[in-house]
């Protein structure tokens, strides 16, 4: 069942804030709200809850290593054999499973030596079916609440109204504007020196020059103590770089939070679309430009 109501120009965040923050397992899927411009890259934002449940199983996965890509399969053959939601087929999420897949998926494609051992706590895949959900329409200024019972989506609803006596008009709920400079971070630790990050620069041009890659994704990993907590992290990160692709996941491991501003595959009635930024230029008017490039 759903229910579509105004959306009075509010954010994922703030949505996300009332509904579901204060559960154990929840997502929010942001693009910010740009008024001036409609781009197909920031029409949409998903927040969801807690997880459904089958026979009081809760509905969350997390294969191995060698198990991911059947798990799928079988969990995708599992959704096409039920009848379609209700919600309108333009949305981008009406019902299914949210979650990640890690970089060691590619252990089940092609034979790689495994050299470093990931010390997170966070499995390489996870993915749950949410029970009740959200998807913000910002180009249409429309939300569309869902859930299983019209209980559970008047509860929704009601969350809604609940936080401000007027609801007709944008709130103005801003993010938590804590600073989030080294006066808060404690013993800010770089998993990599200068040096190391240098010679790894140096190694990947030789890979690159050798013809064995074509680019190369070179990442520190820091660890810190701070006061702040991750749903601030969050708001702050998302004011100080606005990403069509943001994330916010509140797992039984921990909180995961993403800043992305790229999405690297779409699948959309039977037609895919990859935009990648790395190692991307803008294609030439002819071959020879094409091939100058």
């Amino acid at each position: 069942m759903y229910l579509s109501l105004p959306l009075y120009n509010r954010t994922g965040s703030q949505i996300f804030d009332r509904l579901f923050r204060h559960e154990p397992i929840a997502t929010l899927l942001e693009s910010p709200v740009n008024n001036l411009t409609k781009s197909v890259l920031t029409r949409y934002s998903i927040c969801a809850g807690l997880p459904r449940s089958i026979e009081r199983q809760p509905q969350i996965f997390t294969p191995a290593v060698g198990q991911i890509l059947d798990c799928l399969r079988g969990l995708l053959a599992q959704e096409n054999s039920q009848a379609p939601a209700d919600l309108p087929a333009h949305l981008p999420f009406t019902g299914g499973w949210l979650g990640w897949l890690g970089y060691e998926l590619a252990w089940e494609i092609e034979r790689l030596p495994v050299r470093h051992p990931d010390p997170l706590p966070f499995p390489i895949a996870y993915w749950y079916a949410p029970q009740s959900f959200a998807i913000l329409d910002h180009w249409e200024q429309v939300l569309y609440l869902s859930a299983p019972t019209a209980a559970e989506l008047d509860n929704l609803a009601l969350k809604l109204a609940r936080v401000d006596a007027i609801d007709s008009a944008p709130l103005s709920i801003q993010p938590a504007s804590i600073p989030i400079d080294l006066d808060n971070l404690k013993n800010l630790h770089l998993f990599t020196s200068a040096a190391q990050y240098q010679q790894a620069i140096l190694q990947a041009q030789k890979y690159i020059q050798a013809g064995d890659i074509f680019q190369t994704n070179l990442s520190l990993r820091f660890s810190t103590q701070t006061d702040l907590d991750s749903w601030q992290i969050y708001q702050n990160l998302q004011q100080i770089n606005p990403s069509p692709f943001a994330s916010y996941w509140q797992t039984p491991w921990g909180a995961m939070i993403s800043c992305s501003p790229e999405r690297l595959v779409q699948l959309q009635q039977q037609q895919a679309s990859t935009r990648p930024i790395a190692g991307t230029r803008k294609r030439g008017a002819t071959e020879t430009e094409d091939w100058m490039l």
